[in-house]
């Protein structure tokens, strides 16, 4: 199984950077199984040749489209960029995976799960305005066909100017393939002792850990350091 799983990046926080280095940590152990890129957008024209408006920095793993950072529409055109990037240079893959800085994944348990588990379109799911499911963007994974069909319907989603991209997303890829539900443990807002005690016990069964604390990202980092080590046992044991 190959699965190329593409990290929102950009930014001016400092905190992203440290972020950057937990995943550089990690990301390339399971290579060949599992490629990490970080997503960025430039307007340097010098990374840019022959009026291509993508560059892949394989240096840092980043692959830069060209163009300005912005929530919307910009999220959503830097995931179609990187579909887009990746069925014309590397089409052999059998998952893309979006995700974000403030995530740390399992890629044991994730390769595992998608095995046990193959799907189309998942992720954690949830609702908007009691009307669309969509699969929250802080994870959410796209099959190789489904990655053909979010392209050939790109067109449906670049019209919604007042959804994020996650949410438009869903909307218009549940009318071409199901959507699956994928679990995940998420720290964001929470002093919960049962959430918490994940940081401290063996618990394996999930591969998705959401570290986003707060919007100060207070513990971000904490979380993120703590899901590392646990994640990380297993490859040093």
């Amino acid at each position: 199984m190959k699965v190329i799983m593409c990290v929102l990046d950009g930014g001016s926080n400092p905190v992203y950077g440290e972020m950057r280095k937990v995943w550089d940590l990690y990301r390339r152990t399971y290579e060949p199984n599992v490629f990490v890129y970080f997503l960025r957008f430039s307007k340097d024209d010098t990374k840019f040749a022959n009026g291509s408006s993508y560059y892949l920095d394989e240096t840092t793993a980043t692959l830069y489209k060209y163009g300005e950072e912005s929530l919307i529409p910009g999220v959503l055109e830097k995931t179609k960029g990187a579909i887009e990037y990746f069925c014309n240079t590397a089409p052999d893959f059998d998952y893309f995976y979006r995700t974000n800085l403030s995530s740390v994944f399992d890629f044991e348990q994730m390769l595992k799960y998608l095995e046990n588990n193959p799907m189309d379109y998942g992720g954690m799911l949830e609702n908007a305005f009691d009307e669309w499911e969509f699969a929250s963007g802080s994870g959410y994974i796209l099959s190789r066909r489904a990655c053909d069909i979010f392209l050939k319907h790109y067109d449906e989603m670049a019209k919604e100017h007042d959804l994020f991209d996650d949410v438009v997303t869903g909307k218009v890829m549940q009318k071409y393939v199901t959507m699956s539900y994928i679990p995940r443990v998420t720290f964001s807002y929470t002093e919960d002792p049962e959430i918490l005690d994940l940081l401290e016990n063996d618990y394996r069964e999930i591969y998705h850990y959401r570290c986003h604390s707060d919007e100060l990202h207070q513990k971000t980092l904490y979380y993120m350091m703590k899901i590392y080590n646990k994640v990380r046992e297993p490859l040093h044991s």
